[in-house]
């Protein structure tokens, strides 16, 4: 009799640990101030793909934070990262770029602060690629030093379906030389 009334005080603890644990993912948005410089502007056209999602895990079906566009920067990027290179470190030098191309399927949200001064993070940043498949960040490296890019990797739950619980992240090293 002990046991079951011991497992029946579990279920409201576990229940609430689980929501505390959504709302501390729904709570992992960045807000984060975007430029592209003068003369450098990249152009890009939004298509709508979102989808509304209460929890606020993600708001578009691809999982990027903002919404699937058309791009085209001044020049190709200098190094491209993948979503395989996870924990990898990459090199670069001041004034070139690195774009970040995570595959469409998670949740992603860059962790604020994690470019420092080494890396300025071109606008649009987070965007869909539907050519790509992937969630798009552009930076260019303004001087001489390192930085770790890490992103919160979780799951994209749409309406109201049942939504996976987990929480990763992806980290690539940056190092650029003068």
């Amino acid at each position: 009799m002990a046991d079951h009334y011991r497992s029946q005080r579990r279920v409201p603890r576990m229940a609430a640990l689980a929501a505390l644990a959504a709302l501390f993912v729904a709570g992992c948005g960045v807000t984060m101030t975007t430029t592209t410089p003068a003369g450098a502007a990249a152009s890009a056209t939004a298509t709508a793909s979102s989808s509304g999602t209460p929890g606020g895990v993600t708001k578009y079906a691809t999982g990027c934070p903002e919404a699937t566009q058309s791009v085209t920067w001044p020049s190709a990027p200098t190094v491209i990262v993948t979503s395989h290179m996870n924990n990898g470190t990459v090199s670069v030098k001041v004034g070139q770029t690195v774009e970040v191309d995570l595959p469409f399927g998670h949740a992603y949200q860059l962790m604020p602060g994690t470019s420092g001064s080494v890396l300025r993070l071109d606008a649009p940043a987070g965007y869909g690629d539907a050519a790509k498949q992937a969630c798009v960040w552009h930076f260019t490296a303004t001087q001489a030093g390192g930085a770790q890019l890490t992103y919160t990797v979780g799951p994209v739950c749409i309406g109201h379906e049942q939504c996976p619980q987990y929480l990763g992240t992806f980290r690539i090293n940056v190092s650029v030389s003068g």
